[in-house]
């Protein structure tokens, strides 16, 4: 049989035996001439290629030379869009990274090339911020530190505002979503430096007053360093009066310090007073580390369960040793009285078992009272 033919076509005749079709003796195909069946190898769809042998060639039937070029150029158009997608994305992906790249170093330069503070006056300003210094409530804006207890160096500086802003009644302290070594600056309330945790470590603050106790006095915070600028008179340019409180890992007080004590006032809270000294017992009272004519406040942070013996009793008492430093500074104000107080405590107790001060005075050989609280 035939590879095959259209319609009205002659078949095509086969030599004797030999299953080899004679091009010569088969007719053409209607509408083709002899030459053009024969001459150029050209043939209508459908048609066999004859093989050199004579035999029909198997498979499928191969394209026109047009139809090959426009497969061809549908596939270089193709693969051609193809790869300018791909450079875009590349170009795209490195015109991030080296942006990124030039953020990070403008980062760095700007951290290496910040001023240091010169005094502790200049700390006021903090160093080491993109942002220029933020204005702020809080005694940082110009009163001096502790010589011993100064505010720590940070990288980063935040103005607090809006909603982060917190409550009359919540601490800012005790916050856990905040940068490391970072300066906070919450109006009203004060300063707070973190960690390289992002814990805060360090606030530098203000005694509340009655009906607005503050609340990060009220609550302390674990392994915290308190400094508390008091309301005191006849303060000398350059000296610092703040009350230092550090806490331990239970959030107890187990430092209270000043360089310079000095007349001062403060509201007393009968609350607190009450609440401190009731948990301990009958035999206690609510006592402050610092007096309110020290300018102590009422807060939890400057409070402690005091036998009232030693509260309030004669004899060698911490009362009688508070109005001995009153004496002094209402001959002169200008006494120097550095004071150190350390109350220790049993296990996980809340109520010290000693009271531990240490006083100078004018720069003379420190004295060291002891007195028991048990």
């Amino acid at each position: 049989m035939p590879a095959g033919r259209g319609a009205g076509q002659a078949p095509v005749s086969q030599a004797p035996n030999n299953g080899m079709t004679s091009a010569v003796d088969a007719a053409p195909p209607q509408g083709l001439s002899q030459s053009s069946a024969v001459g150029d190898g050209a043939r209508p769809s459908g048609i066999a290629t004859v093989s050199g042998d004579g035999a029909p060639s198997t498979g499928t039937p191969t394209n026109s030379a047009s139809d090959l070029d426009e497969r061809f150029d549908a596939l270089q158009a193709d693969l051609g869009k193809r790869f300018d997608q791909l450079a875009d994305d590349v170009n795209a992906d490195f015109d991030k990274l080296d942006a990124d790249a030039t953020a990070s170093v403008d980062r760095a330069e700007a951290v290496e090339t910040a001023p240091a503070p010169d005094s502790a006056a200049d700390a006021g300003e903090p160093a080491g911020s993109d942002a220029p210094a933020t204005a702020s409530s809080g005694p940082a804006d110009a009163l001096p530190t502790p010589r011993d207890y100064p505010r720590p160096t940070f990288v980063h500086e935040v103005a607090v505002t809006g909603a982060d802003m917190p409550g009359s009644r919540t601490s800012f302290a005790s916050r856990t979503d905040l940068l490391p070594d970072t300066v906070y600056h919450v109006d009203g309330r004060g300063d707070f430096f973190t960690d390289a945790q992002g814990s805060v470590s360090y606030v530098e603050t203000r005694y509340g007053g009655t009906g607005s106790l503050n609340a990060d006095l009220m609550t302390p915070q674990p392994n915290t360093t308190y400094v508390v600028h008091p309301d005191v008179g006849g303060a000398a340019e350059g000296a610092s009066y703040a009350h230092v409180f550090e806490t331990d890992d239970l959030g107890r007080t187990v430092l209270a310090h000043t360089d310079h004590l000095a007349l001062g006032d403060a509201d007393r809270s009968q609350s607190v007073q009450s609440r401190v000294g009731n948990d301990a017992g009958a035999d206690y009272d609510g006592g402050h580390l610092f007096a309110n004519s020290y300018g102590g406040g009422g807060e939890v942070t400057n409070m402690a369960a005091m036998l009232t013996e030693i509260n309030r009793g004669r004899g060698n008492t911490y009362f009688n040793l508070e109005n001995t430093w009153r004496g002094l500074l209402n001959v002169d104000p200008n006494t120097k009285i550095m004071v150190d107080i350390r109350p220790t405590y049993s296990a996980g107790g809340t109520v010290p078992d000693m009271f531990a001060v240490k006083y100078s005075i004018d720069g003379q050989r420190a004295v060291l009272a002891r007195f028991k609280n048990v």
